[in-house]
């Protein structure tokens, strides 16, 4: 019984914690950085952490420039410029937003409810989310075939260069540009089977660089 009222009282206390505790999330890298509560909640319930992490960063939007160049464009009137393989974290708020690409393209978009940590995309630049399974059960997985350069690229992965991006969850992606993808995964299950399976998000040539590795899972 005093177990059960020590952990109640800490649960409280996280909660109490988690209204007033920002997102842990860099300005300027897509890391997934966690902050303190949600560390803590993931030592014990790693999928109730997800969720956890989800309302932390829900409406951020990282603005992404991979190019070699500085890029200009507007967002609901709003000048941005990003410099050259440069990121920011911006809040978009649910709803219809305005964005002006530096050609003076007007481009439409909008902002779903439950979003968090999407990709603002103002080069329509590609970007690749290549699947991982985690577990002890084999799943088939759609491969696809896409050619860089004239050199074919084949794998578990999906490519999308919509200006934005949207992101729900962990879906279309779990980890984030510039976040690595871990060896192993928390399993908060008395199952003796599972299987998960995590998409890794990533800009042009880091994908290039990876596959090499990637292709060899």
């Amino acid at each position: 019984m005093k177990k059960l009222i020590a952990l109640l009282i800490i649960i409280a206390a996280l909660v109490g914690v988690a209204f007033v505790q920002t997102s842990a999330t860099a300005d300027n890298a897509d890391d997934g950085k966690r902050n303190f509560v949600v560390s803590m909640v993931a030592k014990y319930f790693p999928f109730e952490a997800e969720d956890l992490t989800a309302w932390y960063d829900k409406n951020i939007v990282y603005a992404d420039n991979p190019t070699d160049n500085a890029v200009t464009f507007k967002l609901d009137e709003k000048e941005i410029t990003l410099a050259a393989h440069q990121t920011q974290k911006l809040i978009l708020e649910p709803g219809q937003h305005r964005l002006v690409l530096a050609d003076g393209k007007v481009v439409e978009l909008t902002q779903k409810e439950g979003t968090n940590r999407s990709i603002l995309n103002p080069t329509a630049s590609p970007y690749f989310f290549w699947k991982t399974v985690y577990g002890s059960v084999n799943l088939p997985i759609e491969y696809k075939t896409v050619a860089i350069a004239g050199k074919p690229y084949e794998g578990p992965f999906e490519v999308s260069n919509e200006y934005l991006i949207t992101r729900i969850g962990n879906q279309p992606w779990r980890f984030g540009l510039d976040e690595s993808i871990p060896d192993t995964v928390a399993v908060n299950n008395d199952r003796n089977t599972y299987t998960l399976i995590f998409s890794k998000a990533y800009r042009l040539p880091d994908f290039i660089n990876a596959y090499p590795m990637l292709s060899v899972q």
